[in-house]
């Protein structure tokens, strides 16, 4: 998810609309702020939100799955691959370039709800309203993407890759342990080979309720070129 000063505008009207609910009013209100408020900035390169906007929006969708019968929420944690040998050997602007790069497919293959950010360097993140076999099916769509785009005609030709790691919770859990899980299996993806996907098959419970924890579904990693097994259809977005 991408924000801009044309999306607040576009609220607006919402704001003074007599048929519209208190709850959508309240909701129009943080993001006006989130936009121009300077609550949650955006990354200056990729168009994207930063580390600070992200977990703003964050914090709002798992709010709203909270009041979704606890509708699970999953982390998809991305790291391009060798991109520090990108920038040794064609120098930052071609680094900058490959950012760019990974932002316009990432955009172009996740749902215009689901809130992407970017962390720092080569490390994004994005958080999606779904069950762990829905965000393994969000990421190979985007590592394919990447791959394919790294070398279509019209960019710069180098070839570069992404790491995903993707973990799920209940919205009632801290973020920060899904990020973590999250985190834990990209870096095994980096150790088996990278331009893959590894997942977390525990679900992410409130601190609370971590005892008996239940692994809801099987997802196992999946290899570059192969979609990982789960039980649910492919769509094409």
């Amino acid at each position: 998810m991408v924000f801009s000063p044309d999306v607040g505008t576009g609220l607006m009207p919402l704001m003074s609309a007599s048929t519209v609910s208190l709850e959508t009013q309240a909701s129009c209100v943080f993001w006006l702020q989130l936009i121009f408020g300077g609550l949650a900035e955006t990354d200056p390169l990729t168009g994207l939100l930063n580390r600070r906007g992200f977990f703003a929006a964050a914090s709002v969708l798992m709010t709203a799955n909270r009041r979704k019968k606890l509708a699970p929420v999953s982390v998809l944690a991305f790291d391009l691959d060798k991109f520090k040998s990108i920038n040794d050997r064609f120098g930052h602007k071609m680094g900058d370039v490959v950012l760019e790069m990974f932002s316009k497919s990432v955009q172009k293959t996740m749902r215009a709800d689901d809130i992407i950010g970017r962390l720092g360097g080569e490390e994004f993140v994005a958080i999606i309203s779904g069950k762990l076999a829905d965000a393994c099916i969000a990421a190979e769509r985007v590592r394919v993407a990447f791959e394919a785009a790294a070398l279509a005609p019209d960019s710069p030709q180098i070839p570069v890759t992404v790491s995903i790691g993707v973990a799920s919770g209940l919205p009632t859990a801290n973020i920060d342990k899904i990020i973590e899980r999250a985190d834990a299996v990209l870096y095994k993806a980096k150790e088996n080979g990278r331009n893959r996907i590894e997942a977390d098959e525990e679900l992410v419970l409130p601190e609370a309720h971590t005892d008996g924890a239940r692994k809801p579904e099987h997802a196992p990693a999946a290899k570059a070129g192969q979609v990982p097994a789960v039980t649910v259809p492919i769509m094409v977005r």
